[in-house]
């Protein structure tokens, strides 16, 4: 009886009783802007397009957003930070409450698109928030000849550190460059995938643990991916969980022409290699709410 009682005591005292279950999604909404200026191009041109209101776009997006019982959520094509405190009320009025929002400074000109992060989680004591990396940029080839090259920064792009059961947890949310443009889109596209290594690389040899997430605009095993999650260095790579024997279902974010890829990526530092423990793609709504289908991982921390 007495060895049993110590048994007993052994295991209510251990590390694996007190690890906590983190949930996270990242969604790209469509283009989620209000129909007034000074983006009401946008707006008219894709979701009102569709003949959808601006309050039936947040209902639909909300209405996901809850199905994934996330407790943080990255999100692209967002438009500002009224979008998504409105998207925050509605989330509210069906009983999903993210009390902490973040949104990137974006410094894409054309769209004006931003990337987000809701949260149940605060901000940990101390850090900053890193809405844009205007600093950053990498040069890459325009075409063929050598001669011709532009610089590429990161347009859309967020950093959080977070705390989660006293601990920090840093968490990126990126929109790298569409695939429409062809070849020179794709250079583009690998050179800011540069300038993540760049950012998370040190983060990485720390022993840090960070969550990547967002719209990479690239599929498993493009070189976009290779660059970013490490492949062309000799450094601890990202890992990449929808491999993992626990990740149930299909495994792509995204259809065009028939093909499926997975552009949508959640991946995490080799200090988190262990803590995956489930994963699915979440498709149970039309593109009316989104031509993305969204990604959700479970960690246990």
């Amino acid at each position: 009886m007495k060895t049993s009682f110590v048994l007993i005591i052994m295991l209510a005292f251990s590390p694996a009783v007190f690890s906590k279950e983190l949930k996270l999604a990242t969604f790209n909404t469509y283009w989620l802007y209000d129909d007034k200026p000074p983006h009401l191009k946008w707006w008219t041109n894709q979701r009102g397009k569709k003949g959808q209101t601006y309050e039936e776009s947040l209902s639909l997006i909300a209405t996901a957003i809850k199905k994934t019982g996330a407790d943080i959520i990255a999100l692209q094509e967002i438009e500002s930070l009224q979008v998504v405190n409105d998207l925050n009320k509605k989330l509210a009025d069906i009983s999903v409450e993210y009390p902490y929002v973040w949104i990137s400074n974006s410094t894409d000109d054309i769209t004006g698109q931003n990337v987000a992060l809701l949260s149940k989680y605060p901000k940990a004591h101390g850090t900053n928030i890193e809405d844009r990396y205007i600093n950053e940029r990498e040069t890459y080839l325009t075409e063929n000849d050598q001669g011709n090259e532009s610089e590429a920064e990161l347009s859309k792009a967020l950093r959080v550190d977070l705390e989660f059961d006293g601990k920090e947890l840093t968490v990126f949310v990126f929109h790298l460059k569409s695939q429409r443009g062809g070849s020179v889109s794709d250079q583009r596209r690998i050179a800011q995938a540069s300038i993540v290594r760049r950012l998370t690389l040190p983060l990485i040899q720390s022993g840090k643990r960070m969550i990547v997430m967002g719209d990479m605009n690239a599929d498993r095993g493009s070189p976009t991916l290779k660059r970013l999650r490490g492949f062309d260095d000799i450094y601890a790579d990202l890992i990449q969980p929808i491999h993992n024997q626990n990740f149930n279902g299909d495994k792509w974010t995204y259809k065009y022409d028939g093909r499926t890829q997975q552009l949508d990526h959640i991946l995490l530092s080799p200090s988190l290699r262990e803590t995956f423990t489930s994963g699915h793609i979440q498709s149970d709504y039309n593109r009316k709410t989104s031509d993305h289908l969204i990604l959700v991982l479970t960690l246990n921390l």
